[in-house]
């Protein structure tokens, strides 16, 4: 849903409210951190921004997904110091 809104509303409601109530965003910060780091970035559209940090973050979420089906498929055991695993 927040997908959609991104693209019918051209903004998302959460980045919206994060600049509201803290006067910066989460993808005004990442933006800030690709045109700083000398990458030829180069978009100004907001939601193209947002949509862009959703699929990062998407596939971020679906490599840790397939990292823990690899580990169980293979009875691979990781020492869990601190309970940092469940």
């Amino acid at each position: 849903m927040n997908s959609i809104s991104i693209i019918v509303l051209y903004g998302c409601p959460l980045t919206h409210l994060e600049q509201k109530y803290l006067k910066k965003n989460t993808c005004a910060t990442y933006y800030n951190l690709f045109r700083n780091s000398k990458i030829n970035f180069k978009c100004n559209h907001n939601y193209e921004r947002q949509i862009e940090m959703l699929i990062n973050i998407f596939l971020l979420i679906a490599i840790k997904c397939l990292v823990i089906i690899f580990l169980r498929t293979f009875n691979l055991k990781l020492y869990n110091y601190n309970n940092i695993y469940e």
